[in-house]
């Protein structure tokens, strides 16, 4: 590293060093903190570069940068530091399968073999985008914390080719690049690369994992030497405990001399592991029940949108539906997606979550008091499960699924409404899943979906009797299994069931059954739309209210109206996060309106107020902000933090929480909430006096692995002469830019010098008529690494007393 770098390791460029990972002959990998978005990432360096390697390292971020995959660890950029050039990358916690192999041997069959599909659908989405990784090997390959598998290293990526995905464009190398037991034999004679030199040893790598052992061992000798044993000798696979005989063929397939005889694609090689792992888990495609449930998500798993969405809606759902899960916890998950924060404060801000208009929210604290912790997780799964999914090459089926899974939803919330049915938000999602099982099939298996789809149109059986016959399994068995690992509470599990509603007993159902009847009425209406003959709309929708009326008590007065209701709904949520619906599926649901108005519906009291532009709604999200139009006052929220504009959105949606009579804990999250993301802040917590122990102890907070440090934050009130005490006693605020300054360091207490390790903190006391009620406390990491300026300083304060005037209300 140069001398600039020397003088000065603690930090290159904004990035603070925490810990050397690695360090080889031409270069560091670092663990650093970045202050700018609060996140722990992997630097890597080169020392004394040359032109040359800075054009290699350079290149790397090129070639990375296209891929977006949950399986390849992204670069987030690239940087020259007093000569000395630099990628930032993901930090992964974990270890590599080399570090995995050599300390356990060969993995179990099934980890392995989930893996290798893994793996195979990062290098998928990497030749789809042009790029060839040309180092695969157990180094390379990181497994998180979860286990998935991560591919990093892209230093000797190839990126010539519009797409890698068939593998007939071949390259030439002047030198070899790579290593040498994983190189494929036509590269070593001559130095061509293709698809099929990544396939070979992917192959390597695989047997590895599943017999502990490398096919190619240089058993003391050269490189040479072994270079000419995997040109000459044949292919023998190690023993392994894991192998068998369907996948002892697709290894040697995978692994053969001549590329013509692998795999065309890696896309290929993906497709014939699953054949493999049918017949070699013991269970046949054909198998009744949990069995064939179970080869399905391991189909499904092995598509590479899958794992990322999968992960991000089983954590919501840890959240959101475990004993544990709170308002804090659901807006910490939320405020690390800064896409995801942003569409959900355009829909709270929408007519269809705000028809009366009242002031625009800036925080995901604010929509949570003003619609509600349920609400919000509708929004959430909503846009996690379908905003994805919509874009899908079978762009028309999906978007027609996800309208009706929608739109069925809003049917289902306005039955409850309407016919005085607790529960709404509950139903809501009930309905919005219920046919997940055949949105995935259209998603993931679309040639069995179509199969099943001709079989309908010949009679005889009914889609629950087809699917299962085409799939192995029905599509609410479907549903159900992977709802199930997504970890959604039995309810909704058990609300997908389509049991004929006239076999129930006789009487008001329970409340379980009400919900899943809610649910099929609302899935039958929504369908009655969306698919079908258009002109037999109104006698469809006639007939499910029929089948249904009976079992639900529905008072058919209170249902009038309720189609229009749902449609103008549905109609605001698809302008507020931006679909572009299908020309026949509006139609449709146009033909639903004027179906409605011809009925003599009350258009006028039934609309709510009419919502701003769709131009300017869209227009406004393209710029990356939210739609201000109906209080001109707030200030817009935009994608790159603006301090001030970010600290005055929370002061008002606190006025507004305030104003609308929320509770004490609703505006004090408002406010930690807006302090934490107006501030480049890792940490705010906010700590309330304990009167039976005479203690201040935290109660939430906001920022990574805050469950932790709020259980640390805990002093007792017993006067001693530190910051903390004397910020309380004397009601002053105080801001420490530097924990580690000699004048200071003695009146900074060990319990906190033991549980933090910031190197700067805020504190804020909230005393109520001379008494410590309350302490906002907010760290970053590195001294001197957070600046103030005036007028935040003003508006941060106006925060703290907002908090001391809900405190006085509440009391």
């Amino acid at each position: 590293m140069s001398d600039a770098v020397e003088a000065d390791v603690s930090k290159i460029d904004r990035f603070e060093i925490r810990q050397v990972l690695g360090e080889g002959g031409q270069g560091i990998v670092y663990l650093a903190h970045d202050p700018k978005l609060k996140r722990q990432v992997a630097i890597k360096t080169l020392t004394a570069a040359t032109g040359d390697e800075m054009q290699i390292l350079l290149h790397e971020a090129r070639a990375v940068s296209a891929l977006q995959h949950p399986c390849i660890v992204p670069v987030f950029e690239a940087g020259d530091y007093y000569g000395t050039p630099y990628l930032v990358f993901e930090y992964v916690t974990g270890e590599t399968l080399d570090a995995l192999i050599k300390r356990g041997g060969a993995l179990p069959t099934e980890r392995a073999l989930k893996i290798a599909a893994q793996v195979l659908d990062g290098l998928a989405h990497a030749h789809e985008h042009g790029v060839l990784h040309r180092d695969i090997k157990p180094a390379n390959i990181m497994l998180n914390s979860d286990g998935m598998p991560r591919i990093m290293d892209f230093g000797a990526a190839s990126r010539n080719h519009v797409s890698w995905l068939e593998g007939v464009h071949v390259g030439v190398d002047e030198d070899l690049v790579g290593t040498p037991a994983y190189m494929a034999p036509e590269y070593i004679e001559k130095k061509q690369y293709s698809a099929g030199t990544d396939i070979f040893a992917a192959g390597l790598v695989f047997c590895e994992m599943l017999t502990g052992q490398r096919v190619f061992r240089g058993n003391g000798g050269s490189v040479d030497q072994l270079l000419l044993k995997i040109v000459n000798d044949p292919i023998v696979l190690p023993k392994g405990p894991g192998l068998n005989e369907k996948l002892v063929a697709w290894l040697l397939t995978a692994m053969a001399k001549d590329p013509q005889a692998r795999y065309e694609s890696v896309v290929e090689m993906k497709e014939a592991l699953l054949r493999a792992t049918d017949s070699g888990s013991g269970k046949t495609a054909a198998a009744e029940g949990q069995g064939t449930v179970e080869f399905l998500l391991r189909r499904i798993k092995l598509k590479k949108e899958f794992p990322a969405m999968s992960e991000s809606i089983s954590n919501v759902n840890n959240i959101i539906f475990s004993d544990s899960g709170s308002v804090t916890t659901l807006t910490n998950a939320v405020l690390k997606d800064f896409a995801l924060t942003n569409k959900i404060i355009k829909l709270a801000n929408s007519s269809y979550y705000n028809p009366s208009g009242r002031g625009n929210i800036s925080t995901i604290s604010g929509a949570v008091y003003r619609l509600g912790f349920d609400t919000i997780r509708n929004i959430v799964l909503g846009l996690l499960l379908f905003d994805h999914v919509k874009d899908r090459n079978q762009a028309q089926d999906l978007m027609a699924e996800c309208v009706q899974a929608i739109l069925g939803g809003a049917i289902a919330k306005e039955i409850c409404i309407s016919q005085g049915y607790a529960n709404a938000e509950e139903t809501f999602v009930c309905a919005m899943m219920h046919n997940l099982g055949r949105l995935l099939s259209i998603y993931y298996f679309p040639e069995e979906t179509e199969e099943i789809r001709k079989l309908l149109a010949l009679g005889g059986a009914d889609e629950e009797q087809i699917s299962r016959k085409v799939l192995g399994a029905s599509y609410t068995e479907l549903g159900q299994g992977v709802a199930k690992s997504w970890g959604f509470p039995q309810k909704i599990i058990g609300s997908m069931d389509k049991n004929p509603p006239h076999n129930a007993p006789r009487g008001r159902p329970n409340p379980d059954e009400t919900t899943r009847l809610i649910a099929c009425m609302a899935t039958d209406l929504s369908a009655a739309v969306v698919t079908g003959d258009p002109g037999e709309q109104k006698k469809r929708s006639a007939e499910a209210l029929e089948k249904y009326k009976g079992r639900l008590k529905l008072n058919p007065n209170a249902a009038d109206g309720m189609f229009l209701r749902s449609l103008e709904k549905f109609k605001e949520y698809t302008v507020a996060v931006g679909w572009k619906l299908d020309q026949g599926i509006a139609d449709r649901l146009g033909m639903l309106q004027l179906a409605e108005d011809d009925a003599g519906a009350d258009v006028t009291q039934l609309l709510p107020p009419a919502p701003a532009q769709t131009e300017d709604i869209e227009n406004t999200m393209r710029m990356g902000v939210r739609s201000v139009a109906a209080a001109p006052s707030a200030p817009p929220l935009e994608l790159a933090r603006r301090n001030k504009d970010v600290l005055s959105g929370g002061i008002q949606d606190i006025t507004n929480a305030m104003v609308e009579g929320s509770s004490l804990n609703d505006i004090l999250r408002i406010i930690i909430e807006t302090i934490y993301t107006g501030i480049c802040f890792d940490h705010v917590i906010f700590a309330l006096r304990e009167s039976r122990s005479a203690a201040m102890t935290g109660r939430f907070g906001l920022g990574d692995g805050i469950d932790t440090l709020v259980e640390q934050f805990h002093f007792t009130l017993d006067f001693v002469p530190d910051v903390f005490h004397v910020a309380l006693q004397r009601n002053i605020d105080v801001f420490i830019s530097d924990t580690g300054d000699p004048k200071i360091a003695a009146r900074i207490p060990q319990w906190y010098r033991k549980a933090f390790a910031a190197g700067a903190f805020l504190l804020f006391p909230i005393v109520v008529k001379d008494k410590p009620f309350g302490m906002i406390y907010a760290d970053a990491a590195r001294a001197n690494s957070v600046r103030i300026e005036e007028d935040e300083i003003k508006l941060l304060r106006t925060l703290r007393n907002q908090a001391v005037l809900a405190v006085r209300h509440s009391a």
